[in-house]
């Protein structure tokens, strides 16, 4: 089964959006030509850059707390479970730039691409605009989840809804659709430079996540996404025709016998969600080590809806700017030897 390219993670996704936007407002002649490139062009801008343009404009004053996430249309899963981690170093990223990822993270990345190579097979698409970049989004979303009806199993599957107030983005590492299951079984690999498993709190970051994309899927599912709204807020043109090399490829993978624009596009997705049943309630952590791939431990939990919609809620009051950000409990202190802006914190934030 063809899958269509997936060009980026999540996080690297926002900051392309976040950059064209913000070019369009002050450079919109040389984006418009930037937009226009090959593929590959998109791919370099990372969120390191989006960063260090935002924080160009602050000095040594912290900003009020409405405007920390102003380029941020969206909040991805990832985002969340940061904030669970620490809501200082989520901060500290945003205002001075994220450090750049180590070799296990980047270790970690390659193994999410050789696990989705092992069950997809990715194509190139011509992406001009941002409307071709979401399409490719959809596109992906869509033949996930009809590979995973009529053979069981997607990796990497991308995901967007309306939860709690916010828009949402991610991406599902694997779906399991057992023999006899009455939904799929969402499950996600982490890998782990020590062959042992890893703290309470990486375990609680890990039940975090999997419960967000839980809610996500449930919620694609249940209700319809409000077009109006989510073209709006991602500043998209929902008739702005599609490149040649998408709209091709969709007819050649029969999603559609034709479909021109977003809108379009997102008419045929709604109506795939209605078929789809919700996740199942068993979730699935699989940790693997580094060095051989070799299988670590598994660690299965039910969903608790209680306690995702307080985390989420928790965690939107600072997002939202309604509160300052928190410092790490007194017991996790532990995570600032891991922290790239420990000794700026402990000098602004003396307890």
């Amino acid at each position: 089964m063809s899958v269509p390219f997936e060009l980026v993670d999540e996080e690297e996704m926002q900051a392309i959006e976040a950059a064209l936007r913000q070019a369009s407002a002050f450079h919109r002649s040389r984006m418009l030509t930037a937009a226009a490139r090959a593929q590959s062009s998109l791919v370099l801008v990372s969120a390191s850059e989006i960063f260090s343009i935002v924080s160009d404009i602050e000095d040594s004053a912290p900003l009020p707390a409405a405007l920390r996430f102003p380029l941020k249309k969206s909040l991805c899963v990832t985002d969340m479970t940061a904030l669970e981690w620490c809501e200082k170093q989520v901060e500290f990223s945003f205002l001075r730039g994220k450090p750049p990822k180590t070799s296990a993270m980047q270790a970690g990345s390659a193994r999410h691409v050789e696990l989705e190579s092992e069950v997809v097979k990715r194509v190139d698409v011509d992406i001009r605009t941002r409307e071709d970049f979401w399409a490719v989004r959809f596109i992906n979303y869509l033949v996930g989840t009809r590979q995973l009806l009529a053979e069981g199993l997607t990796r990497e599957l991308p995901i967007v809804a309306f939860v709690e107030g916010n828009w949402w983005t991610g991406i599902i590492d694997e779906l399991m659709l057992p023999e006899g299951s009455a939904g799929p079984r969402l499950i996600d690999t982490k890998t782990r430079l020590r062959q042992s498993l890893p703290s309470d709190a990486q375990k609680r970051n890990g039940r975090l996540q999997l419960m967000c994309y839980k809610r996500l899927w449930d919620t694609l599912c249940e209700q319809a996404i409000p077009l109006d709204e989510f073209f709006s807020n991602f500043e998209l043109d929902p008739l702005q025709e599609l490149s040649l090399s998408i709209r091709s490829h969709i007819v050649d993978i029969k999603l559609s016998s034709k479909v021109d624009c977003l809108k379009e596009l997102l008419g045929v997705l709604q109506e795939s969600c209605t078929v789809l049943p919700l996740a199942d309630q068993l979730l699935k952590l699989r940790y693997e080590w580094q060095v051989d791939r070799s299988l670590i431990g598994e660690e299965e939990f039910m969903f608790d809806p209680d306690w995702l919609k307080q985390r989420i809620q928790f965690h939107l009051q600072f997002w939202n700017g309604s509160r300052e950000s928190h410092l790490v409990s007194q017991s996790d202190e532990w995570k600032c030897r891991f922290c790239a802006f420990a000794d700026r914190c402990k000098s602004e934030n003396q307890r």
